[in-house]
């Protein structure tokens, strides 16, 4: 029970990674608040956690807009009382030739994977500066370092994703607010599998140290470490969790 008792809004959470979060942190002991564009499945998930014991809640949020992410952020005041920790997982992951990027496309994974993030977090500072405390875990891609093809717009908002985290870590320190990044490998969701063959995921599975497939279950024990006390001296790192395929 890492987490008993804290807050944790996962953005994203609904489906894929970002439900592997949210079922993680509840079981360590969180109330969260499962936060996604798509509200039903947020809710179903909610009631899910509810159902099986859990605190959960759910909020229908568009990351890309000022209004909804404050909304975000006060519907977990309001349910739960405080934050104690945001996950910013919500991200989009379109494959995408060069030659055919247009410049709408690239605003638009821009718009969700970078000020998505940076807009999550302006909502739910103020109440960490005023508790003196919290823990804010974005999410990049080892892709940042390995790079791939058909991944322009995506790998440059996740390489923004993580400069942003050590802005943020310097600037909230003093507050009392880590800041920290999780850089996920090739994992096995719906979007992914769906993707690519699986001479690609072989391929990969050749070049990593763990020779397997990742599964979401593998990256959330570096989320329930980064929002835990654990880590309350951890700040403005990029950790990796990708079975050893590239390394900072």
């Amino acid at each position: 029970m890492k987490l008993k008792d804290r807050v944790v809004i996962i953005t994203g959470a609904a489906h894929g990674i970002g439900e592997a979060y949210a079922r993680r942190c509840v079981k360590e002991g969180a109330a969260v608040l499962v936060a996604d564009i798509d509200g039903e499945a947020g809710r179903r998930l909610a009631e899910e956690l509810q159902a099986a014991g859990g605190k959960a809640a759910a909020e229908r949020v568009d990351v890309s807009s000022p209004e909804e992410t404050r909304r975000m952020a006060d519907v977990a005041v309001k349910r739960f009382g405080r934050i104690d920790a945001l996950v910013c997982n919500a991200g989009i992951y379109p494959l995408t030739e060069w030659e055919k990027i247009t410049l709408d496309d690239w605003q638009r994974v821009l718009n969700v994977n970078l000020t998505g993030t940076f807009l999550c977090c302006k909502a739910v500072v103020p109440r960490m500066k005023e508790q003196r405390r919290g823990s804010i875990v974005t999410i990049a891609s080892s892709t940042f370092w390995s790079g791939s093809p058909r991944l322009a717009h995506y790998i440059a908002s996740k390489g923004g994703v993580i400069g942003l985290t050590r802005a943020m870590a310097k600037e909230f320190g003093p507050y009392g607010i880590t800041v920290n990044c999780v850089a996920p490998g090739l994992t096995q969701t719906a979007t992914v599998r769906n993707a690519y063959a699986e001479e690609w995921f072989q391929k990969r599975i050749d070049e990593q140290c763990i020779k397997r497939k990742q599964m979401p279950e593998d990256l959330t024990g570096a989320i329930v470490f980064l929002c835990s006390e654990d880590a309350a001296f951890v700040t403005g790192q990029c950790l990796q969790v990708n079975g050893g395929m590239s390394f900072n």
